[in-house]
């Protein structure tokens, strides 16, 4: 994590590639929250509605509509900060090749 949201100076890396590092580390930083915050929609809807003997649909119904609403804005703006970012020369860099 700590290279990739302050990269090694010595390395003359462009400043784009350096924008996309810590993009990519605040992403992995936020993500075990977003799966917290999908939770917490569902324990939301669940304790907000109140108790019927046959069930009522309306709530889940709702959770899930919000969570998949969440998901899709997450993915939005995933998608929007990497079409705004030009491609990289080390785009294509597989993991496994050092060098």
């Amino acid at each position: 994590m700590g290279e990739l949201l302050h990269p090694d100076p010595e390395e003359n890396l462009p400043e784009r590639d350096i924008r996309k590092f810590r993009a990519e580390g605040h992403q992995r930083l936020s993500s075990p929250f977003t799966a917290l915050s999908f939770a917490m929609v569902g324990l939301a809807t669940a304790l907000a509605s109140g108790f019927r003997r046959h069930g009522d649909w309306r709530p889940a119904t709702l959770g899930v509509g919000l969570v998949v609403v969440l998901l899709a804005l997450g993915l939005a703006v995933g998608n929007r900060r990497r079409a705004t970012t030009p491609p990289s020369r080390w785009s294509g860099r597989r993991p496994w090749c050092r060098g």
